[in-house]
């Protein structure tokens, strides 16, 4: 199946759920960037110095503080919503691999400048 038939596939599914008064939801534990950075959350990689920690495509990581990680997922989930116009809403928590911090990039901070 390609891409372009598995957005088809579940933009119908959305539709049929619509015209049927279900509700479509999608809920994400963040953030561990699957595919696009390498593997490993940020606990094996903490205390290392910048240089050696290992980026992803695009300079993503799973680096709660990572500026472009939170821009990178950011314009993901704009196009997921423009993808699927029938989606009733996005649910977020501020669960896997994030690190109570104390900073700009707390974990509710970090939702909202990422969603």
């Amino acid at each position: 199946m390609t891409i372009d038939e598995k957005i088809a596939y579940w933009r119908k599914v959305m539709r049929y759920a619509k015209d049927r008064g279900i509700d479509i939801y999608f809920i994400t534990w963040n953030i561990c960037m699957n595919s696009v950075a390498p593997p490993g959350d940020d606990k094996s990689i903490k205390g290392k110095p910048t240089e050696q920690k290992p980026k992803g495509k695009y300079g993503v990581t799973n680096e709660q503080d990572n500026p472009e990680t939170i821009k990178y997922l950011r314009a993901c989930v704009k196009q997921f919503v423009l993808t699927y116009p029938d989606l009733t809403g996005i649910g977020v928590t501020a669960g896997e691999n994030m690190r109570n911090r104390r900073d700009e990039y707390d974990r509710e901070k970090w939702l909202w400048k990422t969603y």
